[in-house]
Parts: C-alpha cells; sequence; structure tokens
C-alpha cells in the first residue's frame, strides 16, 4: 500500500496495546510513537515466581488473581476493570498489603538479601509443622495479595494515614503485652473509606497459619 499523499491523512491502526496510531509513520517518528505507547501502558508485573527476584512488585499475576477472585467471589469492581488497574492494584496490594501490614510476621527469614519482597523465605512453616519448601511463592500469599487487590477495587486503603483526622485515620492503639491480639488498631470510619474489617479477616485467615505467633494484630472499628 502506497503512503498517502501530502493532502491526505493516514488511516489509523492498532499501533500495539489497543493504542492508535497512523499506519504511516515515518522512521524519525518511530521512537516518539513507541515513547507515547510506553507512557499509556503500565509496566508488566514482575511476579516473583520464587526465585527471590530482585525487582519483583507482585506475588501473584493478573490471570491467577482473576482465577481466584471468580471462585470466591464475586468481585465486580475487579471484573471490570481493565488490566492496567488490576496490575496497579496488585502492585499496591504486594507493597501496602502483604508486605506493608504483615511486615515482619512471617516465620523464618527471607532467603536472598536482594530479593524484594518477604517470600520466598527460608524456615517457613505452617501451624501444623509442614515445612514450606525454600524456592517457593506460598499459595496462601498469592490468595491474599488477589483478595487485597479486590479491596482496593472497591475503592477501600489499606494503610491509613496515622495522624490527623483525614478519612480512615488511626485513632487508637493499645499494647497490652505480648502475644496474639497484644495490639489493638481502632480506625475512623469518617466518610465510610477504610480497609474493610471483612477482607482484612479473611486475609489474615489465609496468612496466620503462616506467621510467628506473637505477631498477630486485632483490628477493630470505632
Amino acid at each position: 500500500m502506497a503512503p498517502p499523499s501530502d493532502d491526505q491523512e493516514a488511516p489509523l491502526v492498532d499501533i500495539g496495546g489497543g493504542v492508535m496510531g497512523p499506519a504511516f509513520v515515518l522512521s524519525s517518528d518511530v521512537e516518539s510513537v513507541a515513547g507515547i505507547t510506553d507512557l499509556l501502558l503500565s509496566p508488566d508485573l514482575i511476579v516473583e515466581d520464587g526465585t527471590g527476584k530482585p525487582d519483583a512488585d507482585s506475588y501473584v499475576s493478573v490471570p491467577d488473581a482473576t482465577d481466584y477472585l471468580a471462585k470466591f467471589g464475586p468481585f465486580p469492581e475487579w471484573a471490570g476493570a481493565d488490566i492496567e488497574q488490576q496490575k496497579r492494584w496488585l502492585r499496591t496490594a504486594t507493597r501496602d498489603g502483604i508486605d506493608g501490614l504483615y511486615y515482619g510476621w512471617f516465620r523464618g527469614t527471607i532467603e536472598h538479601l536482594t530479593q524484594a519482597l518477604q517470600m520466598p523465605r527460608m524456615g517457613l512453616s505452617d501451624d501444623d509443622g509442614r515445612i514450606i519448601n525454600p524456592g517457593t511463592n506460598p499459595l496462601r500469599v498469592q490468595s491474599a495479595t488477589a483478595l487485597l487487590a479486590a479491596a482496593l477495587s472497591t475503592g477501600e486503603i489499606l494503610l491509613p494515614d496515622e495522624e490527623g483526622s483525614q478519612t480512615g485515620a488511626l485513632i487508637e492503639r493499645t499494647e497490652s503485652g505480648t502475644g496474639i491480639g497484644s495490639t489493638t488498631l481502632r480506625w475512623s470510619d469518617a466518610g465510610g473509606v477504610t480497609t474493610s474489617v471483612k477482607v482484612r479477616r479473611q486475609v489474615e485467615a489465609l496468612l496466620s497459619p503462616l506467621f510467628e505467633k506473637g505477631s498477630n494484630t486485632q483490628v477493630t472499628r470505632s
């Protein structure tokens, strides 16, 4: 097909990732078109696969998270979102959820000093004494990440501000010794945008068999 003449507009075609661009691009413009595409698309998820990736940013892939949530849903907000938004939710669920809310709660130690996330771990076992093999990303952690991402899809926040009176602010922290349930956090419900107690309980039910006892935290709502 011949390129259009000076008084014709080039037809638009999909130049990748659903981004529309001119069918005929001068070689000098190729770099700029690719740059626009990169800006519109978020980077691919780097999913931890048990090897201890130094740049991992999610415990679970979008397809695996979607499969899990389809089984235990419905989660219409997640299902109706585009894949780019789903990737962002999984990154936040990993950073603010598993590696934020539950940092330091898991048994054992990280396998590699250079790994980005809390998994994989050495010395990780569950409450029944079953050893979680080193070099693995536990299914419980993947499932919990998917649940936290589903919570984000409804507009909830995972790490409310601990100071001030903003919506979802932490208004009380009570320490009562050591052991399970020794720390109680009370979150403000002002405005209705807070981490769901139900989701947190589901997540902690999944993860608690892997926790070092004495690290558990009770969550209550004012």
